[in-house]
């Protein structure tokens, strides 16, 4: 009996993100794998890359702005033992509304230059 073995691969590979982001983020193509089964994305330039989907050899990259909270840290170190309510006032985590916002690092806005800043892929398939 004769058994095919497909060995795994691995592939880097380094982009640059788009000059006008579209929200959902943006599709790399890993050309030296047929399948990709599993991908991570880091990349510079204060934003956080997180993989948004894998289909065939490509992965779609969804873009994150970070949120600098630091500033409030001690300022709010008492409101910490107040109610949640004081905590997210105090710390900039209620909307203009009023409303809690759950989502500290939100997607950039469509449109955003990406392109200065780099992609670094990693992945693994067949």
């Amino acid at each position: 009996m004769m058994y095919m073995y497909r060995y795994r691969k691995r592939q880097v590979k380094k982009v640059a993100g788009p000059s006008s982001y579209a929200t959902g983020g943006f599709e790399v193509v890993m050309g030296n794998l047929e399948v990709v089964e599993n991908a991570i994305v880091k990349c510079n330039g204060g934003y956080i890359a997180e993989v948004g989907g894998i289909s065939g050899n490509k992965v779609t990259i969804v873009v994150k702005k970070t949120v600098d909270v630091t500033g409030n840290v001690t300022a709010t170190h008492a409101a910490c033992a107040a109610t949640s309510a004081a905590y997210a006032s105090a710390t900039n985590l209620l909307s203009a509304s009023g409303s809690l916002v759950t989502e500290v690092a939100p997607e950039v806005a469509a449109g955003t230059d990406l392109s200065g800043v780099e992609f670094v892929i990693e992945a693994e398939g067949v």
